[in-house]
């Protein structure tokens, strides 16, 4: 017979899964948190006017002009690298498209060299 423990929701699971009730941990939360702040909402507007509010893969890539829906994509991860989050090496813009189109996958499939701000503001 498997022991089975209770998750934090009520669940009872086998002991050696997890599960898959979503529940965010405490770490999860706070790593989120910075998101919300003023300071990051700036950091991502500055991202999206130093790369002239033109998503950069669709320029560089499909060699077309796009500013519609341009977001902050982080070329590596949030996930993965929560420590680049306000780095602006990191960062750029790019269409709700094309950043859903490169997920997590933590590199770009397309030739940029990100530029810091300080040349820019």
């Amino acid at each position: 017979m498997k022991v089975k423990k209770f998750c934090t929701c009520g669940k009872l699971i086998p002991a050696d899964e997890k599960c898959r009730c979503k529940r965010k941990t405490k770490q999860e939360v706070e790593k989120h948190k910075v998101l919300t702040t003023r300071r990051y909402r700036n950091f991502r507007e500055s991202i999206i006017e130093r790369d002239n509010k033109i998503c950069q893969r669709c320029r560089i890539k499909y060699g077309k002009v796009n500013k519609y829906n341009i977001e902050c994509h982080h070329i590596k991860s949030r996930r993965d690298y929560p420590e680049l989050v306000m780095q602006a090496t990191n960062c750029i813009a790019l269409c709700k498209l094309c950043n859903l189109e490169l997920g997590t996958i933590n590199k770009l499939d397309f030739d940029y060299q990100p530029k810091e701000l300080n040349e820019y503001v």
